[in-house]
């Protein structure tokens, strides 16, 4: 991997790219010094003896019972209904539970950036809605497994973070801070600014100067005021602050309802021109200029289970069981780059609009995959697709299903994640009332263009 000496990205050759893709192979395991800096700064916010030597057992069994069932008492009744939220009081139990699920999201957007060479070894990232620093932590996780790979560069990474709640604040600051002592010298980690500010539809940054990264995370959702309200003008008004070959990254949770806010957020930006969108949902066989769709999609990030959530679930926390994170994001850019480049030979491949007409037959297709789901009781994986040719009305009926067996067995090696365009040559059109099935056997090509 080499830095180009004019815009300062970061260019990889295949070898290494394949070095990047394993950060995704595998489930993502949750940083156990990270669980230690949260359990220490929240064994010190209650008042309990902490020691440099402690481990994360020995941290959770200190914890006072009465604040064990508090605490799983306040994360089970987070984000129970759609009206804002209220974090005071919560500030531990957001740390303790939240903070771990989330900072792995930004992984994928990075990632998408990557692949087209558009990620930049030295950042200036506006962080709006840090929280206790999620989007910082998970830019530095990447970066840090960048640094350990590519020990000849040097990564830099700036951070302005803004949050109206100041508790939250100082606990990103400390938190950050902590970390810097775990990263490798090839890694310089700077917060500049944190601003104690509640974000509107109106707020002005003009002395902020601009940035690489404009990133929010669980900041335009239900549970926020009106900022899903005035996403669209928030947005907007940051636009100026983005350098040229910069982007604004929106993560949002991954349920039905706020995804399709979030797309229709985005089909207003798209539409009037505010910005362009780069990844996911771009066209495979047109420049889309004009969205009008809202459908439900999410991609999901596999991890193992932290000790944190393994405790709380032991001491009775109803959430956390789960071993995928679902979300939603859109990466917009002004420079009218995207991730994926225009079919062009249209000939050889059906598009999902036509393709009730050859059932029982072999095709080949192109298109995204909307999402992955790996069956947890069997080896079977099921694989949504969009090409952006169907309507929303009949759009949940395009599927593979297939045993990851049978994808191992056709080499198929490299991680399914969505949001990447598959192209597959000889898959057989299943009907089954209004649902369509691919079929895949091992004589069919399946590729991912990263």
């Amino acid at each position: 991997m080499k830095v180009d000496v004019i815009d300062n990205t970061l260019i990889s050759e295949e070898c290494e790219f394949e070095t990047v893709l394993s950060f995704f192979k595998e489930k993502r395991k949750f940083p156990e010094y990270i669980e230690l800096y949260i359990l220490k700064i929240i064994s010190e916010q209650i008042g309990i003896g902490t020691n440099e030597y402690f481990t994360a057992e020995e941290y959770l069994n200190n914890l006072p019972t009465c604040f064990i069932k508090r605490e799983i008492s306040s994360i089970d009744e987070m984000y129970g209904c759609k009206s804002k939220i209220s974090y005071k009081d919560k500030y531990l139990s957001y740390l303790l539970y939240y903070l771990p699920a989330n900072i792995f999201k930004i992984w994928k957007p990075l990632l998408d950036l990557q692949t087209k060479d558009l990620l930049k070894a030295e950042l200036k990232i506006l962080d709006i809605g840090t929280g206790p620093g999620s989007v910082p932590i998970g830019i530095i996780e990447y970066y840090k497994s960048l640094a350990n790979c590519f020990n000849d560069i040097l990564f830099t990474l700036n951070f302005t973070l803004i949050e109206k709640e100041t508790e939250f604040l100082k606990i990103a600051n400390k938190l950050i801070n902590m970390i810097k002592n775990q990263l490798p010298a090839n890694l310089n980690v700077l917060v500049e600014k944190c601003i104690i500010e509640d974000i509107t539809e109106d707020s002005k940054y003009d002395s902020l100067g601009n940035f690489d990264m404009v990133i929010m995370s669980n900041f335009i959702t239900n549970n926020e005021g009106k900022n899903q309200i005035y996403g669209y003008d928030i947005i907007s008004n940051l636009k100026n602050h983005l350098l040229d070959d910069g982007s604004i990254i929106i993560i949002e949770p991954g349920d039905n309802e706020n995804c399709r806010k979030l797309k229709l957020m985005r089909n207003e930006i798209i539409n009037n021109n505010i910005l362009d969108i780069y990844s996911p949902c771009i066209g495979i066989w047109e420049n889309k200029t004009y969205y009008d769709c809202s459908c439900f999609s999410m991609v999901r990030s596999y991890w193992e289970l932290p000790k944190i959530y393994k405790f709380l679930i032991k001491h009775g926390l109803s959430k956390g069981k789960r071993k995928d994170i679902p979300f939603n994001y859109i990466i917009y850019r002004k420079d009218h780059k995207k991730k994926y480049e225009i079919i062009n030979n249209q000939k050889n491949f059906v598009k999902l609009a036509d393709i009730k007409k050859y059932n029982e037959k072999k095709i080949n297709v192109i298109a995204m995959i909307r999402t992955v789901i790996y069956d947890k009781h069997s080896d079977n994986v099921s694989i949504a697709l969009c090409d952006g040719t169907c309507s929303c009305d009949n759009f949940n009926s395009v599927w593979i299903r297939v045993s990851n067996s049978l994808l191992i067995k056709s080499g198929f090696t490299i991680p399914l994640i969505s949001a990447e365009r598959i192209r597959l040559r000889g898959v057989e059109v299943k009907l089954n009332n209004n649902e369509i099935n691919l079929g895949i056997n091992p004589n069919t090509k399946i590729r991912i263009e990263y």
